[in-house]
């Protein structure tokens, strides 16, 4: 029985092996395919779909720290840098179009006129649009770029 014991647990061990091989090659394979998967959302505005743009920026920034780890001299880190760096753009953007469309700009002098009360109640954006910008804000912080609005 003994032999037949290490036998088994020699198979055990050999097929827990290639589960793991087999599990890091299809990690390793998602990578290379985040840039065609990705480009068509990046390549957007994010105004209508923020979440989904902001996972798919995720799963690029955890694709370029793979290749920056692993293999940093090959074309995909270029391609998908080159998308992470479009993904930013669009991003500020985004961040800029939300504060000019629901903002205005007081006039110095009409601001001075203003009570304490009528200045906090205009300067009040809704609830949507502080999510979306706060969204917005902590990712491009946590992503440690430096944006100009923030």
């Amino acid at each position: 029985i003994r032999p037949v014991h290490m036998e088994t647990m020699n198979l055990t061990r050999a097929r827990d092996t290639i589960r793991q091989t087999m599990q890091l090659l299809q990690d390793i394979e998602s990578f290379h395919e985040v840039s065609t998967k990705s480009e068509t959302i990046l390549q957007q505005s994010p105004s209508h779909q923020l979440d989904a743009y902001l996972s798919t920026m995720d799963t690029v920034r955890k694709a370029v720290v793979y290749f920056e780890d692993h293999n940093p001299a090959h074309p995909e880190k270029t391609r998908l840098t080159r998308l992470q760096n479009t993904g930013y753009r669009f991003l500020e953007h985004e961040f800029h179009q939300v504060l000019e469309r629901h903002s205005f700009a007081i006039e110095p002098d009409k601001l001075l006129e203003m009570s304490d009360e009528s200045v906090s109640s205009a300067l009040v954006l809704s609830a949507d649009v502080v999510e979306t910008l706060h969204k917005i804000a902590n990712w491009l912080t946590e992503a440690d770029t430096t944006a100009e609005m923030i």
